[in-house]
């Protein structure tokens, strides 16, 4: 009778479908035919790809509740890489939550960051803002305060480690003295390693550095891997 009460457990699902759209930059609402959408679980390995039709829209399935991570590509445009995680249920992924970054905009990047070792050289680029987030919490304008004394380290799956790179105090170019991301709250990792990547941030507090955050990402060979935010938990 309990058991019959209870009913059966619910069977997890081996795959999920996850749909939505590609734009041109975070948060645009200008769709994008064309790309080419590659979706890969925790084995980083292709489950599944295709090309977006003319509203931008692609649907894709891969492997239920491990973190997913998203290859994009198309033509005008840099090989782009989201990360993420599949979930258990099909759901879909809003207009402006999935971009491609131009090649004008890395050109850019670049340009900001002349200087950073790394620039133009082979491998991956890491472009990424820090921000403070506390569970439980939302900020009243919704905007998480920026973590002006964080920094930035990237492991390739063999081991090696790649610092990032910071900008002035103005934010208006690359700091070869700045060790921490100051009031832009940005950082940049030039030519590091492409494929799976441990992303690690951290911050100064009290003159004491502390690694705050991990991330697993995928970085695309020659691409990006934009974390805009990488988010780290308020000190305390």
């Amino acid at each position: 009778m309990l058991l019959l009460l209870m009913g059966c457990p619910q069977q997890t699902p081996e795959e999920v479908t996850i749909s939505g759209y590609v734009s041109d930059n975070p948060g645009s609402t200008n769709p994008l035919e064309g790309v080419t959408v590659s979706v890969m679980d925790l084995t980083f390995e292709e489950q599944d790809s295709v090309v977006t039709d003319a509203e931008g829209f692609f649907s894709v399935v891969t492997t239920a509740g491990v973190p997913v991570y998203f290859d994009l590509q198309a033509e005008g445009y840099a090989r782009t890489a989201h990360s993420g995680n599949a979930g258990l249920n099909d759901w879909t992924v809003a207009l402006g939550q999935l971009w491609l970054e131009s090649e004008d905009d890395l050109s850019e990047l670049q340009a900001l960051y002349a200087g950073c070792p790394g620039v133009g050289e082979e491998g991956g680029l890491i472009g990424g803002e820090v921000r403070f987030w506390l569970e439980g919490y939302e900020p009243d304008d919704g905007a998480w305060p920026l973590a002006t004394t964080a920094f930035a380290r990237a492991y390739s799956s063999e081991g090696d480690s790649f610092d990032s790179c910071h900008l002035n105090e103005e934010g208006t170019a690359y700091d070869p003295e700045a060790l921490v991301t100051g009031q832009s709250g940005q950082y940049a990792i030039f030519g590091g390693p492409a494929g799976p990547v441990t992303l690690t941030v951290g911050y100064v507090i009290e003159e004491q550095p502390t690694w705050a955050a991990e991330y697993q990402i995928y970085v695309p060979d020659g691409g990006i891997a934009p974390l805009w935010p990488s988010y780290v938990p308020f000190p305390g």
